[in-house]
């Protein structure tokens, strides 16, 4: 008995490997690159305090063979895999709302344009995603030095690469201390950081280059903006404004509108811009690639 049930035991080793090799050479013959395991979950809802966001890991950061991905919304992942911002997908409102972890394992060698693909193919499995490409007319905005020249503080350390400091909206492992205002406090050479509270917003960042003040810009208006500055080096600075309702600019005060029409004790975001930062932003229009969500899953599918 013992015999057979080791030979059974073997028979479905062997069966699996099989499966497993034949599986990867599927994948291989046809050009699809997928990661070697991934976890998708449901993130579980945070309660109360600031909420954090964070996306690392991969090839070209200090753990190459592993993404995480805590508390993420279902369009930042499809922006990431695309290689578009959030604002260049559209689709139903629960993108923006439903979050999620992922932890996946990379296969050695692979590079950034594969782990793109990686993940498109992820969300196509996991959240039977489908989508297609328009083009529209699109608000973009330029970013200019304002009339008395920028305000910003030139950094006196070297610029933090996008992989050791995270966009605007991450999160850290470890709480940051909490200052008389009841906003995080952002030590020295720790990136950038988003805090929010009830209509109004905080935004503190250590030698950051002007591309990624360009790109905060960018998630905060939800359109594109193209730097004008001319600026060189690396900059600190906190930018603080209030919110309104909705999203992108709709959740900032219009251009031009004085601080009074602001929903808290802060200017409105233009205003802080130029205040602030010694900066402006100028309106344009230009055409845009649009990622239309045709369907897609709330639940994923087996881990």
């Amino acid at each position: 008995m013992r015999k057979s049930l080791l030979a059974l035991a073997l028979v479905v080793a062997a069966m699996a490997v099989a499966t497993y090799q034949l599986n990867a050479q599927s994948n291989a013959q046809s050009g699809k690159v997928e990661f070697e395991v991934a976890s998708v979950k449901p993130a579980v809802p945070q309660a109360g305090g600031p909420r954090y966001v964070r996306i690392v890991g991969g090839p070209g950061t200090a753990d190459p063979g592993r993404i995480t991905c805590s508390n993420y919304a279902l369009i930042a992942l499809i922006a990431t895999a695309y290689d578009v911002m959030n604002y260049q997908v559209t689709g139903p409102s629960w993108l923006d709302t439903e979050r999620y972890d992922i932890v996946a394992k990379v296969p050695e060698g692979a590079n950034r344009e594969q782990v793109k693909l990686m993940l498109q193919n992820l969300l196509l499995e996991r959240f039977k995603l489908t989508l297609h490409h328009v083009t529209k007319q699109f608000t973009l905005y330029e970013l200019v030095v304002g009339k008395n020249g920028p305000k910003m503080k030139a950094s006196l350390q070297d610029s933090i690469g996008a992989d050791n400091s995270p966009a605007a909206g991450a999160g850290r492992e470890s709480p940051l201390p909490i200052g008389k205002d009841g906003f995080p406090i952002l030590p020295a050479g720790r990136g950038m950081i988003q805090m929010q509270m009830v209509g109004r917003r905080r935004i503190a960042a250590n030698a950051q280059s002007m591309a990624a003040l360009v790109d905060l810009l960018e998630k905060q208006l939800a359109a594109p903006v193209v730097d004008k500055t001319g600026l060189g080096g690396t900059y600190d600075f906190t930018l603080d404004f209030a919110l309104g309702e909705g999203r992108g600019v709709d959740a900032l005060a219009a251009p031009g509108a004085s601080p009074t029409d602001s929903t808290a004790d802060a200017p409105n975001f233009f205003t802080a811009i130029q205040e602030q930062l010694g900066l402006r932003l100028e309106q344009k229009k230009g055409p845009l690639d649009i990622l239309v969500i045709d369907e897609a899953e709330k639940v994923p599918t087996g881990n």
